[in-house]
């Protein structure tokens, strides 16, 4: 099913983390609900996509348009 995902610590399906969630290996594994990206590198918790003019750090993964303007 679209937006869940397996929860190995439970053997239950859940909802896709938002917010703040747990996207690490042990929880959604780098998968966020729609409307958030998965940082994955540094605390492993999902957060809000950015609109355009936000520094995007360069990683499309953080842009509600997909597309991160690098060195802009």
């Amino acid at each position: 099913m679209d937006g869940l995902y397996c929860d190995y610590a439970t053997s239950r399906c859940r909802e896709l983390p938002g917010d703040g969630g747990d996207c690490s290996q042990r929880g959604s594994a780098n998968v966020c609900r729609p409307g958030f990206w998965c940082d994955y590198f540094d605390s492993d918790r999902c957060f809000p996509l950015m609109p355009d003019g936000e520094n995007c750090e360069g990683s499309d993964t953080q842009c509600q348009s997909g597309d991160c303007q690098y060195g802009m």
